[in-house]
């Protein structure tokens, strides 16, 4: 009763019978109220945090004036701020739970309201889910709960892990294995109350929120209590000290460039991106002194990337060079939290970091940011993944392949005593002191609250109210993951696999070097056979499809083959483009071209083995043997792309001088010429659409077709500009041409007259329009009405009678219905209807550098035999799908996670999915999502 009656005492000016109202009233669960009813007392057992805001348009305004290299605002303007540039003022509470003990130390934090310098929000794609992050700003230096004093201080919000202790368990690790300056964070609630002050000068509460389960979090920065070096900040006005302290990050320059200065970004000679995160190095008035300390961490970190990524054996003697310049111990712990946890933020993200104290070595940490790693972007099978080289980076993977050395420290830091494998066992241990026992139990209660109070957040993760399944989950996951590299620790140094292709007759087509456990795609464009068509790859002792293989050590890979005499030739090709533009660089020299123009064949069914593409002039642009463009130099080329019956287009290529100064513009006008078409009911074309001004680069911009009538004509599903007649009329089409960001409208028109010649006599072979060839899988009975048959409105039982293949088609599949012409009708037709699974729908795209992770909603529901096979993922830089089109196939129904990489750096991608099973062999598939953006970094 402490807490209540302190939360009592603050409360003046009541009557008795309203006390006693609200002390029943204080025990009601947070998450079933909003606004004024949000209790101000600790509820789940756990501390209690209320920030109170300061919207008062005067005291903003007197912040601002005082401050005006910053900006001030309201909770509104804050939250949303895209780049955490608005600040609010505001004051701190933190009520601790009577007999709450804390993780620390000291549990007593200042009692009362603190001042804060600001609020704002914090993170780079956290920052844009529902539940957000802050970070707290005190004037002076606080100590809180025992974690040292420090300014800075983060509410992090865990929005993408659904168990809320993703990041705890990786600091414990860390600090349970040595890692020095490892953060430290306790579980809080979090409410957050705005205030303004009236005409008298006394605040008024206007809102107040709960906004859920969160940890109080140190963040990393130098200082006496978090990454304890030197500043170089704080050193004198000469600038002398060049030896340290330095904090380090890897990619930020790919995130942060709003944030910090270009002139503090650089990159190793092996590619490496660095950030130098303390001290910045401003682009402007950076001081002589400034400029010595840059260039001699540069060279520092230049002259190490040297000695490991230039030869190519490391030596006993470079290893030693090496130890010299950078902690090897730190290096081999920090890789084995981000390996073991399959952290796809590891050595990508400005959350990787590395810190140089005065005159001592490079280390590696302080550990940050594990929301997306440890059982939850992956498919949560037992004891998957397994192998090793699910992280990436070219420093510890070339240490790993070529020095036997810190082969063995890494072997070492993980069985040792003091270990990274005792340290997990520690963790999964089934005992009250167990990590995951403990950690779970004490923020259950306020987990159970965030469910409630963020439930559209929790729909989309595979754990929502079952908390104990999903951390018996996590347990059995780590349990089986260290079980597995306890018998594969021998093979920790094996960092690439040798992947093998083979002719038909047994000989070596191709070979190549990959980094293992990566999937490798379709492989290589295969070997030309006559009279086959080259259908693709498939494992040699397994026969599974290329793209299905799981590469974990050394494979060979045979041809699959076609003839062409079996095979269904295609009929149609188009492009969605015959002219683009391409900048080249020439002091760059040869680089890669990734066409945006979109190949379509028809039919879809029809066997299309490898598409081939040639170039008119290979001094400008060629083709390597995996069929991928790469521009030499400068000029006008034309690329022609074809399959193996003949069919080709033809693309024209303007290959320009990056530095001309030649800069893409919007179109201004949109045509189509000729303006109107006659075609034959199921006769195809391409619409000629055309962007003014011609001759020059455009920028991207995407095609919505809108038919007055949509019987008429049916338009591609892969580029919208093929069309197809589909019965007698006339149809008029609206085209209309946007900007990706929606801002920019050009429209067009054109009419398209489609004319029957089905002989009216006979039914025989005509197409028969049905109200709906697709259903989506409900457990009842579906079939569709028939609705014209050639064309024609003719009844059933006069002009025709049918028979259906299944009078019950319930299940997922394809059903037929045959027509047979009765009275003035004769012959015999047939029309197909499916029923397929249901579908699914994003949830949130989450930029990681020039990655996306793409969240979808499980789709769980029972289907007639089984459950769904798994998912299409498919993304492009069009909002029609015409261009850049890529299509990711994710086995498993439990998938909710897929981390995509290998993008365009700040290319708009869309992104959509959709659900198949299979049936007898053949994929069904669902209807697409609706579509979400977002932009690389």
């Amino acid at each position: 009763m402490q807490g209540v009656n302190n939360f009592m005492k603050r409360v003046r000016f009541l009557i008795l019978p309203c006390l006693l109202a609200m002390m029943a009233f204080a025990f009601t669960p947070l998450h079933s109220r909003a606004g004024d009813d949000v209790p101000l007392i600790p509820q789940h057992g756990i501390p209690l945090v209320i920030v109170y805001v300061n919207e008062t348009p005067g005291d903003i305004e007197a912040a601002q004036a005082n401050d005006p290299d910053n900006v001030y605002g309201n909770i509104q303007e804050m939250n949303a701020s895209k780049n955490h540039k608005v600040r609010a003022l505001g004051q701190i509470e933190i009520r601790v739970p009577e007999g709450y003990v804390g993780e620390f130390g000291s549990v007593i934090p200042a009692s009362g309201r603190v001042d804060l310098g600001y609020i704002r929000g914090r993170g780079n794609s956290t920052w844009t889910e529902e539940k957000k992050p802050y970070k707290i700003h005190f004037n002076t230096a606080q100590d809180l709960f025992g974690m040292g004093a420090a300014k800075n201080w983060a509410l992090m919000a865990h929005a993408m892990d659904d168990l809320l202790i993703r990041n705890r368990i990786t600091f414990w690790l860390g600090n349970k294995i040595g890692l020095p300056y490892t953060p430290q964070m306790i579980p809080v609630d979090f409410v957050m109350i705005g205030l303004k002050k009236d005409e008298n000068g006394v605040e008024q509460e206007v809102s107040r929120d709960y906004l859920g389960s969160y940890c109080l979090s140190e963040t990393v920065e130098i200082g006496p209590d978090r990454v304890a070096i030197d500043s170089l900040k704080k050193k004198d006005e000469d600038e002398s000290d060049i030896t340290g302290g330095y904090l380090l990050a890897i990619y930020a320059a790919l995130q942060d460039q709003d944030k910090v200065p270009a002139s503090s970004f650089f990159k190793t000679p092996s590619g490496v991106k660095i950030t130098n995160d303390d001290p910045e190095f401003p682009d402007e008035k950076l001081s002589v002194g400034r400029q010595v300390q840059r260039e001699y961490i540069r060279h520092y970190i230049n002259s190490l990337d040297q000695l490991i990524m230039g030869s190519e054996e490391i030596t006993p003697e470079i290893h030693d060079q090496i130890a010299a310049k950078m902690d090897l111990d730190s290096m081999a712990d920090y890789w084995w939290v981000q390996e073991f946890s399959y952290n796809t933020d590891a050595f990508e993200t400005g959350s990787t970091y590395l810190y140089k104290p005065r005159n001592g070595k490079l280390c590696w940490g302080p550990l940050w940011d594990f929301d997306l790693a440890w059982y939850i972007n992956i498919d949560r099978e037992p004891g998957f993944p397994k192998g090793f080289n699910n992280t990436t980076m070219p420093w510890i993977d070339k240490l790993r392949d070529k020095d036997p050395d810190f082969v063995h420290i890494l072997e070492e830091h993980w069985k040792g005593e003091n270990g990274v494998r005792n340290a997990l066992l520690k963790i999964t241990e089934k005992t009250d002191s167990g990590i995951l026992n403990r950690y779970s139990r004490e923020v259950a209660a306020s987990r159970a609250a965030d469910v409630r109070r963020w439930p559209d957040t929790y729909d989309s993760l595979l754990i929502n109210e079952n908390y104990s399944e999903g951390i018996e989950g996590l347990r059995n996951w780590i349990n089986k993951r260290v079980a597995w590299i306890d018998d594969n620790l021998d093979h920790i140094g094996e960092v690439y696999s040798t992947l093998t292709y083979l002719t038909d007759d047994g000989q070596v087509y191709e070979t190549y070097n990959v980094k293992g456990s990566s999937a490798y795609g379709e492989g290589p464009a295969g070997p030309d056979k006559p009279g086959y068509i080259f259908m693709g790859w498939k494992d040699k002792v397994t026969g599974t499809k290329h793209s299905e293989c799981r590469i974990e050590g050394d494979m060979t890979f045979v041809p699959v083959y076609k003839k062409e005499s079996e095979a269904k030739a295609p009929t149609g090709l188009f492009l969605s483009l015959y002219e683009d533009w391409a900048p080249f660089s020439p002091e760059e020299g040869e680089m890669h071209y990734f066409s945006t123009t979109q190949v379509v064949v028809l039919p879809e069914d029809a066997d299309v083995g490898r598409i081939r593409w040639t170039s008119s002039d290979e001094n400008i642009l060629y083709f390597d043997k995996n069929d991928d463009p790469v521009i030499k130099g400068v000029g006008d080329v034309d690329i022609t792309v074809s399959v193996w019956n003949g069919l080709s287009k033809t693309l024209h290529l303007h290959v320009y001088d990056a530095e001309d100064g030649i800069d893409p513009v919007f179109a201004n006008s949109i045509s189509v010429e000729p303006s109107s078409f006659t075609i034959r009911k199921g006769e195809t074309i391409q619409v000629p659409v055309k962007l003014q001004p011609e001759g020059k680069p455009l920028k991207m911009m995407y095609y919505i077709f809108d038919p007055d009538n949509d019987s008429i004509i049916e338009f591609h599903p892969d580029s919208n500009d093929v069309i197809t007649g589909m019965q007698a009329g006339k149809v008029h089409v609206t085209v209309t041409a946007m900007d990706l960001d929606d801002t920019i409208s050009l429209k067009t028109s054109f009419d398209v007259t489609v004319i029957d010649d089905t002989p009216a006599a006979s039914i025989k072979n005509a197409k028969v329009r049905l109200s709906k060839k697709v259903f989506t899988y409900n457990g009842k009975v579906q079939k569709p009405v028939i609705r014209k048959v050639g064309g024609e409105v003719l009844i059933g039982g006069v002009d025709y009678t049918y028979k259906w293949s299944n009078k019950s088609s319930r299940k997922i599949g394809t059903y037929k219905v045959t027509l047979t012409g009765k009275g003035d009708y004769k012959g015999k037709t047939k029309a197909y209807y499916k029923i397929v699974p249901r579908g699914t729908k994003l949830v949130k795209l989450k930029r990681k550098g020039k990655a996306i992770v793409v969240k979808w909603k499980r789709q769980s529901k029972k289907m007639p035999s089984k459950r769904i096979d798994g998912y299409q993922l498919q993304f492009a830089t069009d909002k029609a799908f015409t261009k850049n089109v890529k299509t990711l196939k994710i086995k498993g129904f439990k998938r909710i996670l897929k981390k995509v990489t290998r993008l365009k750096r700040k290319k708009t991608y869309y992104v959509r999915i959709r659900t198949y099973q299979y049936v007898r062999g053949v994929p069904y598939k669902s209807k697409w999502s609706p579509v979400k953006r977002v932009k690389t970094r």
